[in-house]
């Protein structure tokens, strides 16, 4: 029987090694590693593909939909899934909504990472029991994963302040400020401070 061939998309070599040696000790998988986006799309046209490409979107450089997209386009006869430890629901809905099969969280033990795979290895979309815990009309921050110091600057994104206004008022680096803005930006699925704040809204945030 075929082993599940597997894309492991993450610039943490530990978690690399650790997360592709345990698959492939079960007997059931075959996993090919790359520690960036650009890497990722040259193992996928090299290999014509992959049956699962398992993407951490909590890289150096942002990944935002456009991205996750372009991977579900270049592995088209496979599947894609989120393979994160903190993203936002709304992110994940947006993922699903694009072609992608699912998301597993890094906290899932390496049987339940296994049973997972297997499972979508049949077809199937897979996440886990309960992940979308928001009801009504109002998502806090803490389902999007935002720290207190991300929404501090969200909300003065709302008020259309630029990076250095926000530097002065925050009494941080701008590089901090930088920084934030790319993790909210990652964590609401935005591409830019209108759509982030345009979310932020429609959620009941701020």
């Amino acid at each position: 029987m075929k082993n599940t061939s597997i894309l492991l998309i993450d610039n943490h070599h530990f978690i690399l090694e650790l997360v592709s040696q345990s698959l492939e000790s079960t007997g059931a998988f075959s996993v090919t590693c790359a520690a960036s986006i650009e890497v990722a799309h040259q193992e996928i046209s090299n290999n014509d593909g992959f049956d699962i490409v398992m993407l951490e979107v909590a890289l150096p450089d942002t990944v935002g939909l456009q991205d996750v997209k372009t991977l579900v386009d270049l592995n088209k006869n496979g599947q894609v899934i989120i393979f994160s430890g903190a993203v936002s629901e709304i992110f994940i809905q947006n993922c699903l909504d694009i072609g992608i099969s699912g998301f597993i969280p890094k906290t899932f033990t390496v049987d339940a990472l296994t049973s997972a795979l297997k499972f979508l290895s049949t077809g199937h979309k897979f996440i886990p029991m309960n992940f979308f815990t928001f009801h009504g009309s109002q998502i806090g921050k803490e389902s999007y994963g935002l720290g207190d110091g991300d929404f501090e600057v969200l909300k003065k994104l709302a008020e259309g302040l630029s990076n250095r206004d926000i530097m002065n008022i925050m009494s941080l680096p701008e590089t901090t400020i930088k920084m934030r803005v790319r993790s909210i930006f990652r964590k609401l699925g935005a591409k830019n401070r209108t759509q982030a704040v345009l979310i932020a809204q429609k959620s009941g945030m701020i």
